[in-house]
């Protein structure tokens, strides 16, 4: 009876983890006189179906998200007015509403219904301007491990994507005129990258069940 409520628990929770990234509508508009910035960028990744996330937090502040692509459960339905491709990546782009302030973006995590995988080993910092759109770049994930239809390792980069991701950014946000990018990588570069082992996978699936 325990093992049935813990398989109803991890379905109920494959069906809700396709969340999306952003934190404003499309019907959202940005006066140059708001007193928050808009940050906006996109998380693409190649490989199996998982959430692919991105985690960032406000200098100097508890102030913490993340921004992500892909689901943890087969049953999610991506949102096409945000979804980005190309060169066999798959993802979207993002945006946040966001008050003014340095923020830093230090944190990946890879999670289905029964792994979480996590690091902690970068640092993309961005500086968030009331009344601005700003494009921070593109992160990607390359599968590089999995145990059954798990992913259990990756190598993230960032890239600047702006030509990619203006067209998608303006289709899902038509009201966010004028978005800036203080990208300055040209190249893909790798930022992090790790995995976690089978015995690793099992026990945090336990430990969740408990």
């Amino acid at each position: 009876m325990k093992l049935f409520k813990v398989i109803i628990c991890y379905f109920a929770i494959a069906i809700m983890a396709g969340c999306s990234s952003n934190n404003i509508k499309s019907d959202y508009r940005l006066e140059g006189s708001s007193p928050k910035g808009v940050l906006m960028g996109s998380v693409t990744y190649s490989g199996m179906l998982s959430r692919y996330s991105i985690l960032y937090s406000k200098i100097d502040s508890t102030q913490s998200g993340s921004v992500g692509a892909g689901s943890g459960s087969m049953f999610s339905i991506p949102d096409s007015k945000t979804s980005v491709s190309g060169f066999g990546a798959k993802g979207s782009v993002f945006a946040l509403e966001l008050e003014p302030g340095k923020y830093v973006f230090n944190g990946w995590s890879i999670s289905s219904s029964f792994s979480v995988s996590k690091k902690e080993s970068f640092a993309v910092e961005v500086l968030v301007e009331a009344g601005k759109a700003i494009y921070l770049g593109g992160f990607h994930f390359d599968q590089t491990k999995s145990a059954g239809l798990v992913v259990t390792g990756a190598n993230v980069f960032y890239e600047n994507q702006y030509k990619r991701d203006l067209p998608a950014l303006k289709k899902a946000f038509p009201l966010v005129p004028d978005i800036t990018t203080t990208n300055s990588v040209d190249e893909k570069t790798h930022i992090s990258g790790g995995e976690v082992g089978g015995f690793e996978i099992l026990l945090k699936a336990i430990g969740s069940s408990l």
